[in-house]
């Protein structure tokens, strides 16, 4: 029988997942309603006691305002987000909390602690990714969304979750560059939930064998779609490798019991 972790975690597209720890609920870099891989929309969030916010491009931001609205949400963010965020939401400052690498906030359901990250290169230069970005027109709509969008390549947070009983969670999204190998080596989460962009599957599977994680969930699979063999090669990679494992591939709006 294996070990129950005591976390229910539920994919809802790219990188937003909805994170059950025992009542209290975080959410995740909520971008649902206007994925088109998906037809859920940010009124299949359950609950959403905290939303946590890796970075600011639009793939990661544009349900924060009516989850916020609906659920009264605590949002935890980088400090160069804070201010633009704020200004996006219009949201109560006080439920604003501006997060640097190191700090971590106790719940007491759950500790959440955020790490240093760097976003996956978008050009060689800043011209050029500012050009990248404002081929949205979410983006070019506003200001301010241009101006969420450039600091969401500059800053980058992880989060790691540690829940009374011991179980650690890491929700992370970046390239496998030494600095970042670094950090995972020392976290050793028991879940981890890794983006795959730009990862191989065998770079993938070495950090996860490393870090002894008993699950790995795999995150931000289907924008661009071209992602999902990358998944699909993780999981066939440590099936071979460490069959132990628990590698999953999301399902839409399924909740996973662990």
């Amino acid at each position: 029988m294996k070990e129950k972790l005591g976390v229910r975690i539920k994919w809802l597209g790219c990188a937003c997942f909805e994170m059950d720890f025992g009542g209290f609920t975080v959410v995740n870099d909520p971008w649902i309603t206007d994925n088109e891989g998906t037809s859920l929309t940010y009124e299949n969030v359950e609950n959403c006691d905290v939303i946590t916010l890796t970075h600011a491009h639009f793939d990661h931001i544009t349900d924060i305002p009516a989850l916020l609205k609906k659920f009264s949400s605590k949002l935890l963010t980088g400090q160069l987000t804070a201010l633009p965020m704020l200004k996006y939401t219009d949201m109560c400052p006080m439920h604003l909390y501006p997060m640097n690498p190191g700090l971590e906030l106790d719940y007491d359901a759950v500790k959440i602690k955020a790490l240093f990250g760097r976003h996956t290169v978008l050009g060689s230069t800043w011209d050029e990714v500012k050009e990248k970005l404002n081929k949205r027109e979410i983006v070019r709509s506003s200001p301010v969304m241009q101006e969420l969008a450039m600091i969401g390549s500059i800053e980058y947070i992880n989060f790691l979750f540690t829940m009374p009983n011991g179980t650690k969670v890491l929700i992370w999204g970046n390239e496998l560059t030494p600095d970042q190998c670094n950090i995972l080596r020392e976290i050793k989460p028991d879940i981890a939930i890794l983006q795959m962009t730009r990862n191989t599957p065998e770079k993938t599977a070495d950090i996860c064998i490393e870090m002894g994680s008993k699950v790995v969930i795999t995150n931000h699979i289907d924008f661009p779609r071209d992602y999902m063999p990358l998944a699909i090669g993780l999981k066939e990679e440590m099936a071979k490798r460490a069959p132990e494992v628990n590698c999953i591939i999301p399902e839409y709006g399924t909740w996973v019991e662990l």
